[in-house]
């Protein structure tokens, strides 16, 4: 009787086989993660820098003037100009003053009056108690300026605000 050697079938072919199919599949895989991860850090380096270009012209001493597109104009510390929303601290708005008329019905002008033709309202002194900062749409800002340290509403804000601090000390007391 011969003797047969009975050898295990060698699967070591189609094993090399199945390796060979997944190599590509798992490189594809890799590649796809590192493309995802490096778009969402470009996009946030944007954002960080856009963020930052964009509030680069803004003077964070002095006062801002933002002009929406409807024309409306507001005062304060402007910030996260590159962002959705820009963030203005200390809001101000101007109010035209109401003339004073006299008995006849004509406005009344005194003479030698240096007084300008409205009054600075501050967001946050309105019947529902609003926070004095304001978020605007970034679309719709027109345009926006720093404003000099002499310039009348600077100065009107800097006096109201200290004004505020002088009297919450005093209450504090």
């Amino acid at each position: 009787m011969e003797q047969q050697t009975i050898t295990p079938p060698q699967n070591n072919s189609a094993d090399e086989k199945q390796k060979k199919q997944m190599q590509p599949l798992w490189m594809c895989v890799a590649a796809i993660m590192l493309t995802v991860v490096l778009l969402a850090a470009l996009i946030f380096v944007k954002s960080a820098y856009t963020t930052a270009a964009a509030d680069k012209g803004i003077n964070s001493d002095a006062y801002q003037v933002v002009t929406l597109k409807s024309g409306r104009s507001y005062f304060g510390k402007l910030s996260d100009l590159g962002k959705e929303y820009a963030r203005i601290e200390s809001t101000f708005y101007l109010q035209p003053k109401t003339p004073e008329v006299n008995e006849s019905g004509e406005v009344i002008t005194p003479e030698g009056d240096d007084e300008l033709p409205f009054t600075l309202q501050r967001i946050g002194n309105q019947v529902y108690g609003p926070e004095a900062e304001i978020f605007i749409r970034t679309d719709d800002i027109s345009n926006w300026q720093n404003l000099s340290g002499d310039s009348p509403v600077a100065k009107a804000i800097d006096e109201y605000l200290s004004g505020k601090k002088e009297t919450e000390g005093s209450e504090n007391n």
